[in-house]
């Protein structure tokens, strides 16, 4: 009762027990709560005193105060639904609305509004807003490497929602989407089989995930002038990471980083790059001989050179099997990009207390940063041109669909392409049944020399040429260009 009476009722209570030779500690040992001061100054109470009278229902002042405020609640809410739907934007890639401002500037728009029907204080607002109004509004987000074609797919849903279309632009619609669903087909199918190739590792078999990253920029430091943008070297980073299961059959990742000079993303550099990590110590512990490798669809990974240096790998006995598969265009992020992105943050970091001027200083950075026992860094040093001046590839016709191909040592002058294609069930069990599904083609191997420094286009150039006309000096760097590529001037 002392703790739910007012504050003047409080007193008399104190007085009342006072009177009857109550000591302050044997009070306070009974939950009372009140200062020494209170104490000392509560005279005794008079015969005709009246006690307060408390009931269970009785409320503090603060505690009615609130509740008044909570009647506001319903009053406010019409006013504050129409106000916030004023505030927010719609969604780009949905149909629920955005709120672009915070809550603190909510509330100060709320506040400067002149026809609000009253004034909150801050916490109510903050608690309203929590309460019936957040989940309504879609948080704003920045998202980048998006996929074009999914992209097309949300427009494709919002234009559908419209009711003055034509019928030739519901039928133009239709056909944009039939693309944009097999697209999430494919894509949907792809990280099936490669969700089994992780499922399917065992002994002497494992799944290399590999990718470029965005070239690093030297130069960095806690001071920086202004005019060093404009000379810092760049380096290439070249990730790899190695699925595969210890004895215990327990899951393991090694991520392997390759930072270089060499600022070409090409087949060449990709080649390099695999083979120093084939002839590392710690490769040949694991004993690998059936390899899966996924990739994005960039060219440099799409191309006839890498797949005649993965027929070669397996011609030579050095895998019994390679199994060279690209994810669906646009959607090739992995756990490479996630090591770039935890590699650039340690970066950032690095940045605020050291200067990074070398590739030795960047290494450094990495070993510092690292706590993994199987993320490894290493450099690479070599020139691409003294690869590129006799290479061979594999003849290959248009090979756009193609998601996988196939080395097998059992098969050494041929190779397997699996393409997802659709089918429809004529006889079975699932007639009917319309949907993806793997067909294998085998093709011979058929190689070519090449040099990727000689174009037809510039010897069909050099012909038209007037040599009569240029100068002396294009015309000793045109014959020394002649010379270089072996074309007869």
């Amino acid at each position: 009762m002392h703790r739910s009476a007012a504050h003047q009722s409080k007193k008399q209570w104190l007085a009342l027990v006072k009177e009857c030779d109550f000591t302050r500690k044997e009070l306070l040992k009974q939950s009372w709560s009140f200062s020494a001061s209170s104490w000392s100054r509560v005279a005794l109470p008079s015969a005709d005193i009246t006690l307060p009278t408390v009931t269970n229902n009785a409320l503090p002042p603060s505690r009615q105060s609130k509740r008044k405020k909570e009647n506001r609640v319903p009053a406010l809410m019409p006013y504050l639904t129409k106000f916030l739907e004023d505030l927010s934007i719609p969604c780009p890639h949905s149909n629920q609305k955005t709120m672009p401002f915070s809550e603190n500037m909510i509330f100060k728009l709320y506040t400067r509004a002149t026809d609000k029907p009253c004034p909150i204080s801050q916490t109510c607002f903050r608690r309203i807003w929590r309460e019936h109004f957040k989940k309504k509004f879609q948080k704003p987000q920045h998202r980048d490497g998006l996929c074009q074609l999914c992209e097309i797919g949300h427009k494709i849903e919002r234009l559908e929602q419209r009711e003055n279309l034509t019928a030739s632009e519901r039928a133009k619609l239709c056909k944009q989407k039939n693309v944009v669903i097999r697209h999430k087909m494919l894509n949907e199918e792809k990280k099936k089989i490669f969700q089994t190739h992780l499922n399917e590792i065992q002994h002497q078999k494992a799944v290399l995930v590999m990718d470029f990253k965005e070239n690093i920029s030297l130069g960095g430091g806690p001071r920086e002038l202004g005019q060093s943008w404009y000379s810092r070297e760049r380096r290439t980073v070249f990730g790899m990471v190695l699925y595969t299961k210890d004895a215990q059959g327990n899951p393991i990742k090694h991520h392997f980083n390759i930072i270089s000079e060499c600022l070409t993303h090409d087949s060449i550099f990709v080649k390099m790059a695999l083979l120093y990590l084939f002839s590392l110590p710690g490769w040949k512990t694991l004993n690998i001989k059936k390899l899966s490798i996924w990739a994005d669809n960039a060219p440099h990974f799409r191309n006839k050179t890498l797949f005649y240096f993965f027929h070669h790998l397996v011609r030579t006995r050095e895998f019994q099997q390679v199994y060279f598969s690209f994810f669906e265009p646009y959607h090739g992020k992995s756990e490479v990009d996630s090591m770039f992105g935890t590699m650039t943050t340690w970066l950032t970091e690095w940045k605020k207390t050291h200067f990074i001027n070398s590739t030795e200083e960047l290494l450094n950075c990495f070993h510092q940063n690292n706590l993994n026992p199987n993320n490894h860094f290493f450099t690479l040093s070599f020139s691409p041109d003294l690869w590129k001046a006799n290479m061979t590839r594999i003849k290959l016709g248009p090979s756009k669909n193609v998601f996988s191909f196939l080395f097998d040592s059992s098969q050494p002058y041929s190779f397997s392409m699996l393409r997802l294609e659709y089918v429809t069930e004529i006889e079975g069990p699932n007639v009917g049944w319309t949907g993806l599904k793997c067909k294998t083609y085998q093709k011979a191997v058929e190689t070519e020399k090449y040099s990727s420094k000689r174009t037809p286009k510039f010897s069909k150039e050099l012909e038209a040429v007037n040599l009569a006309q240029l100068t002396s000096s294009d015309l000793k760097f045109l014959k020394k260009k002649a010379n270089q590529w072996n074309i007869p001037i």
